[in-house]
This record gives structure tokens, C-alpha cells and sequence, in this order.
């Protein structure tokens, strides 16, 4: 019986001792690890501007002097749509109403002072409560991620105002983004067209209560999943910034409504199929501009409007 008790040991042991050997010479197991989405400036172009009616200036740059990239773009692993944010009301830019505008969602927002959209110097005071907390974003548009015709389908504008006061923005601009693709959208070109309709530019005003003068166009594009490392990327336009350097009162006036071209691209989304896409615009406050030089050149911004009364 011991001599059986023997002859098993030993038989465990060079099975131990095989099982060790086999552990050592084991290649490494190999971990997959997803890529992490890093947007660039120029995923997203102004190419042109146009006077309105006048159409696409390509291969030229229109009334400007050059092309442009995005001012700035912020790699984000949120959901812009999530919670309603894409679907802000009043949308007039209010501190909570809107993603870009810091609202809420199961513990989740965007506060775009710390991502460097804006400076606390630009908050302004729309809900007229006597504090300087509202970032002023509007939305305008939001895009789906099927493809028909050729271009990113349009789910809806949006309406600015609330009750009997709101007006849609579809009445007094359009917006397309043409893709390359036919099945999933990953680049191409873009436009916003604004009406030259001068009652439909005073509603608009009248719906937001005061002077409309757009300085930043923002584009939120998600692309992918926050699992496959792509998550959503915002690229903003600084109409300030672009208008300063310019500096063409001549052909980029104050009265004029214009047509914008430019391109864009899921490059800094890893080359992902758009899910969604979201178009806001900043209306900044007037008093808050500092010199004459600065006020014209907001004047000449994204939407170029001025208030009137109705007669």
C-alpha cells in the first residue's frame, strides 16, 4: 500500500511539474485595448462665404480671404442628446437649458467655461434674475445618422421663444451636411444658408427678446460608441476670432445675410459612422462688447441681424 501512496506522488508531482512547464513557456495573453478618439481642429472647415442667394464660391473662398478650421474642438465621452439636451426651450441660451448651456443628466453635464468655449466675462444675465449666469447658446438643428440623397438626414429645427412667441429657426436659415458615403456618413461638406426674409428676422429677434448677434457656430457630432473610444467631439467656430483677422468691412457688412460652405470629418471620432449631430450658435449681449471695432465685427457675424421695431 505505501509502495502504491509512493508511485501516486511521484505521479502527481511530474504532473505538477509538466502543468509548471507548460505555465512557463505560455505565451502572454494579449489584451485588446480600444482606441481613444483625439479630434483636430481641421476635422472641421469654414472653406467660404457667400452673400445670400449667391451660392457656392468653391473652389474660392468667397468674401473670405483664406479657409478656416475650427477655432476649437473638445473630445467628449458623453451624449449631447441624452436627457433632452438637444431639445432645449425657451432656447434662448439660458444657464441649464441645453447641453452646451450646462444642463443636467444623471450627474453628467458640459460646463463650457472649463472647456474653453467661453470665459466667465461672457456669461450673460437672459432670465433677467440679476445674476450673470447664462452662457447664451441657442440650438438650432439636429441631424440623424441615416443617409438619404446624399446627405445627413435632418430630424428637425429647432423653435426659439415658448407659447405663442416662438418661431422656428427652419423659417429663416438651412442647414445640409453631404456625405461622402452612401450607407454611414464620416465626411463631406457643409452649408447654412440664411434667409434674406427681413420680417422673419425680426420675429426671430422678437422671439429671443433682444439683439441677435450669433458669435460662435458649434458643431457636437457623436459618432460611434463610448465603447468603441470614439464618444462625441464638439468644434466651435469663433466668428470674432475669424472676423478680426479679416478685417473686410467692405464685403462683410453689417446689414448683409450670408451663406457658409465648409467640410467636416469623423476623423478625430476614429473614422466612426455619425450617429447624430447637433448645430448651436452663441448670441452674445451687445453691452458686453468693449470698442466700436469689436462691436462691427460681431455685427458681422454668423447671422449678421439687427433689431427693429414693427411698425
Amino acid at each position: 500500500m505505501l509502495k502504491n501512496i509512493v508511485i501516486r506522488s511521484l505521479i502527481g508531482m511530474s504532473a505538477v511539474c509538466a502543468l509548471s512547464a507548460q505555465i512557463a513557456v505560455a505565451k502572454p495573453i494579449k489584451v485588446k485595448v480600444a482606441a481613444v478618439a483625439s479630434c483636430n481642429n481641421s476635422d472641421v472647415t469654414l472653406e467660404a462665404i457667400a452673400n445670400a442667394g449667391d451660392g457656392d464660391p468653391s473652389p474660392g473662398n468667397g468674401l473670405l480671404s483664406q479657409s478656416y478650421d475650427a477655432s476649437l474642438c473638445i473630445n467628449n465621452d458623453d451624449n449631447d442628446d441624452a436627457g433632452g439636451r438637444s431639445a432645449p426651450s425657451p432656447n434662448i441660451g439660458e444657464w441649464g437649458d441645453g447641453y452646451l448651456n450646462g444642463e443636467e443628466h444623471r450627474g453628467s453635464s458640459f460646463d463650457p467655461i472649463v472647456n474653453g468655449l467661453i470665459s466667465s466675462a461672457d456669461l450673460q444675465d437672459l432670465d433677467n434674475n440679476g445674476s450673470f449666469t447664462d452662457p447664451g447658446y441657442i440650438h438650432l438643428a439636429r441631424f440623424g445618422g441615416n443617409v438619404a440623397d446624399g446627405k445627413l438626414e435632418l430630424t428637425s429645427y429647432s423653435d426659439v421663444g415658448s407659447g405663442a412667441g416662438a418661431y422656428n429657426i427652419g423659417n429663416f436659415l438651412s442647414i445640409e451636411f453631404m456625405c461622402d458615403q452612401t450607407d454611414e456618413c464620416k465626411s463631406g461638406t457643409w452649408s447654412l444658408k440664411l434667409s434674406d426674409d427681413p420680417n422673419v428676422i425680426l420675429d426671430i429677434q422678437d422671439a429671443l427678446g433682444r439683439p441677435a448677434v450669433f458669435d460662435q457656430l458649434v458643431f457636437s457630432i457623436k459618432a460611434g460608441s463610448v465603447s468603441s473610444g470614439a464618444g462625441l467631439a464638439i468644434y466651435s467656430f469663433d466668428f470674432d476670432d475669424i472676423f478680426a483677422i479679416e478685417n473686410d468691412p467692405t464685403n462683410l457688412n453689417f446689414g448683409t445675410p450670408y451663406e457658409f460652405y465648409g467640410t467636416f470629418s469623423t476623423a478625430g471620432l476614429l473614422d466612426k459612422g455619425i450617429s447624430h449631430l447637433n448645430v448651436w450658435a452663441r448670441d452674445p449681449v451687445l453691452s458686453q462688447v468693449n470698442t466700436p471695432a469689436t462691436l462691427g465685427l460681431m455685427m458681422l457675424s454668423l447671422f449678421a441681424l439687427r433689431r427693429k421695431l414693427k411698425k
